[in-house]
This record gives structure tokens, sequence and C-alpha cells, in this order.
């Protein structure tokens, strides 16, 4: 945001064109890295982000350019790289809360007997050996809710990244169906 919004304040003196030219290349490799790490980590069917094969005549500066800004995934990447910001604040705030919650309630039935449920003189909820370990397996549940819910935020990137870092139209056609072959005469 920060380079977008520089290179278009600056624009208007021309020192902001080459900022939004590397604010724009910078985007567009960590867009593709993003591709092969939702590809490779979440298991996600991203459709590629350009055209497999270059075109076979060279092209000119402005047709290159405007092929790229035309290209609804260099706009789509945008976003995407956009809001990966809030939504990895929320995913890492979830994951830390969540296991660490789920990790205290197991070790509850652990830490019991050593006197370390006590913290600065308030009691908690297991204070005897039978609430102990009830907060031990009320901590395994947790732990199994934790990981749907991680889960469904690990479901969220993918879908993210499969409708934002590439296009359909990119995509290879599906290959033609072989003629049959007559049968010989034998």
């Amino acid at each position: 945001m920060t380079g977008l919004s520089l290179g278009v304040g600056l624009s208007l003196i021309w020192i902001g064109l080459p900022i939004l030219a590397l604010v724009f290349a910078a985007s567009w490799g960590m867009a593709a890295l993003e591709r092969q790490l939702a590809i490779h980590l979440l298991g996600a069917d991203v459709p590629p982000m350009s055209p497999a094969a270059p075109p076979p005549a060279p092209r000119g500066f402005w047709r290159t350019l405007t092929d790229f800004l035309g290209n609804p995934v260099t706009w789509k990447s945008l976003a995407y790289l956009l809001v990966k910001l809030p939504l990895g604040i929320v995913s890492f705030v979830a994951t830390i809360f969540l296991l660490t919650l789920s990790a205290a309630f197991i070790l509850t039935p652990l830490v019991y007997p050593l006197g370390l449920v006590d913290v600065d003189g308030l009691v908690l909820w297991a204070d005897t050996p039978g609430r102990a370990l009830l907060c031990g397996v009320l901590g395994v549940l947790i732990a199994f809710l934790s990981l749907h819910a991680l889960n469904g935020l690990a479901w969220i990137w993918r879908v993210l990244a499969s409708a934002m870092l590439g296009s359909e139209r990119f995509a290879a056609p599906p290959p033609a169906p072989l003629a049959a072959e007559p049968a010989a005469a034998g």
C-alpha cells in the first residue's frame, strides 16, 4: 500500500512511474510465491497467472505493459496481497490462542500435583484432582475443535488463492479425444 500510494502521488512529477513499476513487479513476484505456497502447502488447484507460452512475435514495451495491466490476475493478486495482512493476523491470533488454550487444559492434570495451577493467589477452576482430570478431557475436546477451526482457516486461504492468484482463461485446454482407429483386417 505504501508503494502504491507513493507511486501514484509522485507520478505527477514522473518519479512515481518507476516506483509503480517496481511495486507491480514486486507484487507479481510475491503473488507467484504465494501461488506456489498455496499449491504445495494447501493443495490448492490454482490456475496459471499468465499464458503458458509467450507470443511468437516480439512485442513492444507498450503492448507488454497493456497486456500486464489488462491481465485480471495483476489486480486480483494485488487485492489478495492486501487481504493477506488482516486475514494473516486473524489466522495467527487464532492459531496461538487455540493451541495455547488446548495445551493449558490438556496439561492441567499433569501440573496439578505440582501445585502450579495456583496463579498469583488465584485458584483456577481445577482445585481438586477430579476437576483437573476433567480439564484435561476438556482440553482434548478443545484441541479437536481447534484443529477443525484451523482447517477451516486453511480452507479459506485455499479458496482465496485459487480464486485470486490465477485465471482459468490461461489454463491449458483439455486434450482432444483420440479418433478411434479402424480395426485392422486380419
